[in-house]
């Protein structure tokens, strides 16, 4: 039995050439760039540690990790899904995995995900504009993106870029992988 509520969620919905048009400013000493299939062990780390971390991913924590692991697990093989990372050094601190499916209910399958030691120094802005400008290049003509509804993410960098957000009902991840 969980003493936990279920997550309430949010959808986001963008035009993904808004973002096109924007500026993806990062720190010099960081890399924004595709990931490569050398970065799997970094990207796991990183879905580990940014969402083992977070208080506000707890409740559904082993549904939205077996949703990103399965996408992970066919990055490189499946050309509907992609993903970008953001590293410092060799470290990935930071990624954006998508699902350029046209029809996808939710294509930032794990959203701008950064590390919690680098957090608040625009990453996640620029990681979700360079994924909005990836999915327009890959034809998505509107961008959706899941997220807990009092997250940070939905608060502070969801609503970027011509963010909409709208209710959504059910248990997102289950359509979402």
């Amino acid at each position: 039995m969980s003493f936990f509520r279920p997550l309430e969620w949010v959808r986001f919905s963008w035009d993904p050439s808004v973002a096109s048009s924007a500026g993806t400013a990062v720190d010099s000493l960081l890399t924004l760039r595709d990931a490569e299939e050398s970065d799997q062990d970094g990207l796991r780390k990183a879905v580990q540690s940014g969402l083992l971390l977070d208080p506000e991913w707890k409740h559904d924590l082993p549904a939205i990790l077996r949703t990103i692991t399965a996408r992970l697990d066919r990055l490189h093989s499946d050309a509907d899904n992609h993903c970008t990372v953001v590293c410092h050094g060799k470290r990935v601190i930071a990624m954006s995995l998508m699902d350029a499916r046209a029809e996808s209910p939710g294509h930032l399958v794990s959203g701008p995900l950064v590390l919690p030691e680098y957090r608040n120094r625009g990453i996640g802005s620029a990681l979700l504009r360079a994924s909005l400008a990836e999915l327009a290049v890959r034809g998505v003509a509107q961008a959706r993106g899941l997220v807990p509804r009092n997250s940070l993410a939905a608060r502070f960098v969801y609503p970027k870029y011509g963010g909409v957000a709208e209710e959504c009902p059910g248990p997102p991840l289950e359509t979402a992988a």
